[in-house]
């Protein structure tokens, strides 16, 4: 079959029809009889070659060949009943020799009996090769020498079968209001019946060789297909595919995210069949795995963010036709907020601070800043890199910046607060950063969510029996949490633990230098990072060290103004 658009192709072979032929020659037929009308690639197959003499009871020795083309067909035997004249003679390789890619197999029968009878067949079994689906149709022929007293040397009858492929799907491009025409052409002018189909059903009227698709819209796109049907058998030919190339409907939307947070960055697309998805960043194939997801799907998902990943991210989309389509970049930025106290606890009516850190990577187009205050607190004063719009004196319940000019990372700063007399209790802090990028404004949660401020204690953390004194039993423990290990390295790591003597325990789970959050932290975690270091420890044995005399006492106060490291100093 022969498609009126050549088109490149796309899927495999899809069947063959097997015509067969009868020829006859005065006193002699060659019959084949097909006994399979469709067969596939690489599959077997079996013909019928019958010899009908005329005019006699017997015909002399007979020769005969089988013509074919070895590079698309495989005799894999040759049979006939037993006691036919064929039977003895079947060795394929007996008398045959190659030209090129033909290969003729000769054989040689002894009396074939008049008239049309099992005893005359021969039985050819075949097998079609893979390189069938590069030729649209081939033919096998037998001939016949014949050697008798009733007819001279050479006459020679003939007959013949032909293969058609039926070729696989042609991919087209649907243009809109254009027209195509699709059509076979047949390798016989036997009776042959046409129905065209769309996507397995069949179109009304659309019976001829041709079917000629006007004002083409989207709804005509979809799978053509031809059904023919003759004496010898039917096939279903899948001649073509209208295909609508792919489109960008909307470009994934540049955003940022919280480090350590998960995002999704979404293509919407439109186009025929299934399409195929490649993600880049920056311009590099993104490969499945570890933190990237769906990097070949039209969501893309990350895991665990980390300033690593920020960048620019496109999405490159292909259809069953041209064009290959590319989205449009979308800006990926990862932050991390933070916010801690710096004194170890408020104290009533009198001021707290509160330290404040932006950290990102990616290109904001501006940065904002929010917190929510405890009831009745108040904006005293600011310092570090605060905005140039930032809150008023005595501003209560909730403190915005902003910045007109964008810091580097990273941004840190500090606000003191004024504390109401009488304020009792634990005091919860929320805020949230604001990260805009050409596509709009990003809201990132500052963490941790919310920073809890207690009521300053009223005795140190190493003295667990508050007696105001630090003993040499209560210094060993605080030894203790500085010495915890993971692994052969020392961290320091602790965690807060209630049922713990002094309400802290050891956390050798935590590798050095991973950032973590406590609900509460050892007065002598000076910098809020769940790690006691050796300043730290050195500080708990100043106050250990205090004498009173020459008498070591260990004694310490509450000292808030002016403020120290942990909010205590030696002596009573």
């Amino acid at each position: 079959m022969n498609i009126s658009n050549r088109l490149r192709r796309w899927l495999p072979l899809t069947g063959l029809m097997v015509l067969g032929a009868t020829v006859s020659q005065a006193d002699i037929n060659l019959v084949i009889k097909p006994n399979s009308s469709s067969q596939a690639p690489q599959s077997e197959f079996t013909t019928v070659l019958e010899v009908q003499p005329f005019g006699g009871s017997v015909v002399g020795a007979f020769d005969a060949t089988i013509v074919y083309d070895a590079t698309m067909l495989e005799i894999l035997d040759i049979t006939a009943p037993e006691g036919s004249p064929w039977s003895g003679n079947m060795e394929l390789d007996r008398s045959s020799f190659r030209s090129g890619s033909t290969r003729v197999v000769g054989f040689t029968t002894t009396n074939v009996t008049a008239g049309s009878q099992p005893e005359n067949w021969l039985n050819i079994r075949w097998k079609t090769s893979s390189q069938l689906d590069a030729v649209s149709q081939i033919t096998v022929t037998f001939r016949a020498l014949i050697d008798a007293t009733w007819k001279p040397l050479g006459y020679f009858p003939w007959a013949s079968f032909t293969i058609i492929q039926a070729p696989g799907p042609q991919i087209q491009k649907l243009n809109a209001g254009t027209s195509t025409t699709l059509g076979v052409v047949p390798s016989a002018d036997a009776g042959f019946n046409f129905q065209w189909q769309k996507d397995g059903v069949d179109i009304s009227g659309a019976t001829s060789t041709t079917l000629t698709l006007s004002n083409l819209r989207s709804q005509d796109a979809g799978t053509y297909a031809i059904f023919i049907s003759s004496a010898w058998g039917s096939m279903k030919s899948t001649i073509a595919a209208l295909a609508e190339a792919p489109a960008i409907v909307n470009s994934p939307t540049g955003k940022a995210v919280r480090r350590g947070g998960t995002l999704t960055l979404t293509v919407a697309t439109s186009g025929s069949g299934a399409l195929a998805y490649v993600w880049k960043k920056d311009g590099v194939v993104l490969v499945e795995g570890d933190r990237f997801s769906g990097t070949n799907t039209a969501s893309l998902a990350i895991a665990n963010a980390q300033f690593s990943d920020a960048g620019s991210y496109e999405v490159i989309v292909t259809g069953l036709v041209d064009p290959v389509v590319t989205s449009t970049p979308a800006a990926l930025a990862v932050v991390e907020a933070r916010q801690a106290r710096v004194n170890f606890g408020y104290t009533a009516g009198q001021p707290i601070t509160i330290e404040n850190s932006l950290t990102y990577a990616g290109t904001p187009t501006g940065l904002g800043w929010q917190t929510i205050l405890p009831e009745g607190w108040s904006y005293v004063s600011g310092a570090g890199k605060e905005g140039e719009v930032k809150p008023a004196l005595g501003t209560t319940n909730l403190l915005e910046w902003s910045w007109a000019s964008i810091p580097a990372s990273p941004c840190k700063f500090t606000v003191t607060l004024g504390v109401p007399a009488g304020t009792t209790g634990d005091k919860e802090f929320r805020a949230k950063a604001v990260f805009g990028l050409e596509t709009g404004s990003n809201d990132i949660l500052v963490m941790p969510d919310p920073l809890v401020v207690s009521l300053a204690p009223d005795t140190h953390s190493t003295d667990s029996d508050r007696d105001w004194k630090i003993s040499l039993i209560e210094l060993t423990r605080s030894i203790e949490l500085y010495n915890t290990r993971n692994g052969g390295s020392r961290t320091g790591a602790y965690k807060f633990d209630p049922a713990g003597e002094d309400s802290f325990t050891q956390d050798g789970t935590r590798v050095k230098g991973t950032p973590t959050t406590l609900t509460c932290y050892h007065s002598a975690d000076s910098n809020k990072d769940a790690t006691i270091d050796l300043f730290e420890l050195t500080r708990i044995i100043e106050l250990y060290n205090y004498r009173s005399g020459s008498q070591r006492t260990g004694q310490y106060h509450v000292q808030r103004s002016p403020p120290t490291e942990d909010g205590f100093a030696p002596g009573p």
